[in-house]
């Protein structure tokens, strides 16, 4: 109930106080938002872990396309592609264990 998407947190504490009887105290009024928030954290969280491996995947794909057409090294390739310094060892790796 806390974590219905569709449901604000007013709405939230409105169920809890009317349908479970709950008083909604300071104590647990602070509860409700904290476990709301929490929620939320933990969904962004996950749809930014989903955005980084879409990303890895897709640079690892347009590596390898490059590699293969137009017969270029890795570092060649991850150049052409503007690949920042910092992500290339990671790409290699996954490289490596893919190919």
């Amino acid at each position: 109930m806390l974590y219905y998407k569709d449901k604000n947190i007013e709405a939230r504490k409105e169920i809890m106080n009317k349908e479970f009887q709950i008083p909604m105290t300071e104590e647990i009024t602070k509860e409700v938002e904290d476990m709301c928030n929490l929620g939320y954290s933990i969904e962004i969280e996950a749809l930014n872990k989903g955005k980084r491996k879409g990303k890895t995947e897709n640079q690892l794909e347009n590596i390898r396309s490059l590699m293969k057409n137009m017969h270029w090294t890795v570092e060649e390739a991850m150049n052409a592609l503007d690949i920042p310094e910092k992500e290339r060892k990671g790409l290699l790796k996954k490289l490596e264990t893919t190919t």
